[in-house]
């Protein structure tokens, strides 16, 4: 055998050991995709993006500690009354005798790293508190021992960070960005009580809808609202991609961002003009100035019936005394706000009791029962929806403190259900 060919023969067995390392190199890297197309909640590596098809899980921020900001930490009496609440999140009571604090401790915030001293009331049970307070209310689990969950239905958040991993929603979390500017946040309190309250499998009014969310810095939206506009279309083109049976239906905003003028408010108003074209509803609290529809936030007197209508005592006052007046629109609703546990940012497995919650508490709660109208009849438009919500809504009335109270409007999501199946 000749030199040459001798060393053509080597060179070509080279080749091909360098060629199969190569394609089992290829067919390890296809696995590790496949699997990871298939892990979408897992925990990235580095905090890589985890991605299926055009899904993403960005960034799983990391959880909130509360024990020392915002004066929480260890004390010896309750804080002072701040926006009728006390607010005891995180907070060591362990040197506190509350004994005589009951009723303070009604209008109590309170959360899972709340450390309670051994001296409390004899009929206040935190524990029980907080599994009374999970019911969304109104009826809403019934619906979901019937099956109508919201399964299959898109809800979009566009909020603060969240803490991906809870185990209220992570099995419905679907696609999670964020502007870069929130890139070095831990999770918020304000993303894991809307996304709970939204889709969370023990509060949640829809608990298997889909969520896709995107954490924004609504500081820099109050200067340019064309930002805003960016994460919306950013959710609408998204959503061309999706099955259509399974596309976002609703987007829920817990802010007031409906402004005719000011920087940036004619890309947001076309995307709103875009999203309504295109069968998608955005909720915001100010959503009165741009439909013909409004809904408000109800209150509620402590360790009442959720289920219950006539436990639902009023529409707090907003701060301006006129603004009632200018929400009302022809179809007006109001769901429950007040006295609510959440998804905690403190910890995956963490729940939250706040006293108040305000509008934020309500948008994702329409943006629930939406989402069950969708399940039901997914041919129904937004408008359709609020014009029977509000047509089957209802009115409590009751006595509280030694005050008559009236509390309009009330969404019941039983009936609208029941003349969806008429249909």
């Amino acid at each position: 055998m000749s030199r040459i060919r001798k060393v053509v023969i080597v060179l070509s067995v080279l080749l091909c050991i360098v060629t199969v390392n190569a394609c089992s190199e290829k067919g390890r890297e296809n696995t590790k995709q496949s699997v990871d197309s298939q892990t979408i909640n897992s925990q990235p590596v580095n905090d890589q993006p985890v991605q299926t098809k055009q899904l993403t899980i960005e960034r799983h921020p990391a959880a909130a500690d509360f024990s020392s900001l915002y004066g929480f930490g260890k004390r010896e009496e309750l804080p002072d009354l701040f926006h009728d609440t006390y607010d005891i999140r995180s907070t060591d009571l362990t040197a506190c005798d509350l004994t005589k604090e009951y009723s303070k401790l009604l209008k109590a915030s309170f959360d899972s790293k709340t450390v309670w001293p051994d001296k409390l009331p004899e009929n206040f049970d935190p524990d029980k508190i907080m599994e009374l307070y999970k019911n969304p209310g109104l009826h809403i689990r019934s619906l979901h021992e019937q099956g109508i969950t919201g399964k299959g239905v898109g809800i979009a958040i566009i909020d603060q960070p969240l803490l991906v991993d809870h185990i209220e929603y992570r099995d419905r979390l679907k696609y999670y960005s964020e502007r870069i500017t929130v890139k070095d946040q831990d999770a918020s309190m304000h993303g894991a009580a809307v996304a709970s309250i939204a889709v969370g499998n023990s509060v949640g009014v829809a608990p298997e809808a889909e969520l896709y969310y995107i954490a924004e810095d609504f500081e820099l939206v109050l200067d340019d609202y064309g930002l805003l506009a960016e994460a919306i279309n950013k959710l609408l083109d998204l959503n061309e991609t999706l099955p259509v049976k399974r596309r976002i239906r609703v987007i829920s905003i817990s802010w007031g961002v409906d402004y005719k003028k000011g920087i940036g408010s004619k890309p947001l108003n076309e995307a709103y003009q875009r999203a309504k074209e295109e069968g998608v509803l955005i909720i915001t609290t100010s959503i009165f100035k741009r439909e013909n529809m409004a809904f408000f936030g109800l209150d509620k007197y402590p360790l009442s019936d959720p289920d219950d209508f006539n436990s639902y005592t009023k529409i707090p006052n907003p701060v301006q005394p006129d603004m009632m007046k200018k929400m009302k629109r022809d179809y007006n609703i109001s769901v429950p706000m007040n006295y609510r546990c959440t998804a905690s940012p403190t910890g995956t497995e963490d729940y939250v009791v706040y006293r108040e919650g305000g509008l934020s508490w309500a948008a994702p709660y329409v943006a629930g029962v939406y989402a069950l109208a969708c399940q039901v009849k997914p041919e129904i438009t937004y408008e359709e929806f609020w014009k029977l919500a509000a047509l089957t809504a209802r009115t409590s009335h009751g006595s509280y403190e030694g005050e008559e109270y009236e509390a309009p409007y009330i969404i019941d999501p039983a009936a609208i259900i029941k003349e969806l199946k008429k249909e």
